[in-house]
């Protein structure tokens, strides 16, 4: 019997084997309904928040061109964009991710008008970077240039979880390995962040009717896997 099964864009998140990821820090604000969010992924801890400016007052001074304004706008996104770069590509690729992302938008930051939609501003860059990394590995991979990176789940399960939740999750992220990196991405963005389908098409800059239609896909592979595990 799976657990993936029910309707596909309202099933509940949970599985069994979920609730045995790592507890971890997770940022204020970060606990979306019925949703694993970061409670169970491991990562490291972002800085404290510096100052009281409002978002608003760090746009216009990064517009302004102020010193250190820039800085101080990363700093206080950097708990979104570590978040999302860690469950998008896991332990092996999160520092690039982190470090592409901040360079994309400190390239594009000056272009800013206004500080409505900057979670969404930052989700999109950290999304679109680790689309690139992950897909620039794939082909190496291929190419025979770098070894293979699968993500490593085995990381962010606790020590706690009994055998059968271990062996139920790495039949969960080894078929996450094999979808197409826009479909697994969908999936994460879904089933890990809690992200509503609107926001995900917004993440990942594509219509709605496909992102549901890469969720249906991800997730059918995730039952046949399932399927084939209980056989």
């Amino acid at each position: 019997m799976s657990h993936f099964s029910g309707s596909r864009n309202d099933r509940p998140v949970h599985t069994a084997a979920m609730g045995f990821f790592v507890p971890a820090y997770d940022p204020a604000g970060d606990d979306g309904p019925g949703h694993l969010r970061g409670r169970w992924m491991t990562r490291p801890a972002p800085p404290a928040r510096i100052d009281d400016v409002s978002d608003a007052q760090l746009v216009a001074a990064v517009r302004a061109r102020e010193e250190g304004a820039e800085d101080r706008l990363i700093a206080r996104f950097l708990p979104q964009i570590n978040r999302m770069a860690y469950r998008l590509v896991g332990p092996g690729d999160f520092e690039d991710v982190v470090q592409e992302t901040v360079c994309s938008a400190l390239r594009s930051m000056r272009k800013l008008h206004h500080a409505d939609g900057l979670p969404t501003w930052f989700g999109r860059i950290v999304t679109m970077a680790a689309r690139k990394i992950r897909r620039r590995r794939r082909l190496l991979a291929r190419l025979g240039f770098v070894e293979a990176s699968p993500i490593e789940w085995q990381k962010m399960v606790s020590a706690a979880a009994p055998p059968d939740v271990v062996a139920e999750l790495k039949v969960v992220y080894q078929a996450i390995e094999r979808l197409p990196v826009r479909a697994q991405q969908a999936l994460i963005l879904r089933r890990v962040e809690g992200r509503p389908l609107d926001e995900i098409a917004a993440l990942m800059d594509a219509s709605l009717a496909s992102v549901k239609r890469w969720i249906v896909s991800a997730e059918a592979m995730l039952d046949e896997a399932m399927e084939g595990e209980d056989r």
